[in-house]
């Protein structure tokens, strides 16, 4: 419970480790997930938090550093980055177009494609003998070898495929 604004400065001098703080993506991770959460989301997907409001520069911040986090973490959370960076894409700026952060963004989201691609998100098995992963036909992001492996893995992976759904 708190202001977004200040959960936000945690999470982005956590993530750089300065102010004093030493790095930390755990905690990084923890302190911006809890400004996301402070922040209400409207159906265009712009943000909203009348006491405390965050520029759009600060609402990109924090899709961008919520997207890195999760894909630096100590346990990498692909699919989370993958829609993280994906909802810092919509949300940027048309007049900041081919800024470094967008060029890593979007290579981030073509990476992590391709690695989820290659590997079933159940058992990690890569293809066999030529042998295309089936995909998951919401979100085109989870592959699977087989129908057991998908059954297995949609009671963990329904929730981030309506996120990712939503985004893309």
């Amino acid at each position: 419970q708190g202001h977004a604004k200040a959960q936000y400065n945690l999470g982005d001098f956590y993530y750089y480790g300065s102010h004093g703080l030493q790095e930390s993506i755990p905690l990084a991770l923890k302190y911006l997930k809890l400004a996301v959460t402070e922040l209400q989301i409207k159906d265009e997907g712009y943000l909203e938090n009348r006491r405390y409001p965050l520029s759009d520069e600060d609402r990109n911040d924090v899709w961008y550093n919520v997207a890195s986090c999760y894909s630096l973490g100590p346990d990498p959370s692909l699919p989370e980055s993958y829609y993280w960076f994906n909802r810092y894409l919509s949300t940027h700026p048309p007049s900041c177009s081919g800024c470094k952060e967008e060029e890593k963004a979007r290579e981030k989201v073509d990476e992590i494609k391709k690695h989820l691609a290659s590997h079933c998100s159940t058992c990690k098995r890569g293809r066999e003998r030529g042998r295309p992963l089936e995909r998951c036909s919401r979100c085109y992001l989870a592959c699977y070898c087989s129908k057991e492996c998908q059954r297995e893995h949609w009671v963990s992976h329904k929730e981030i495929c309506k996120m990712i759904k939503g985004v893309l």
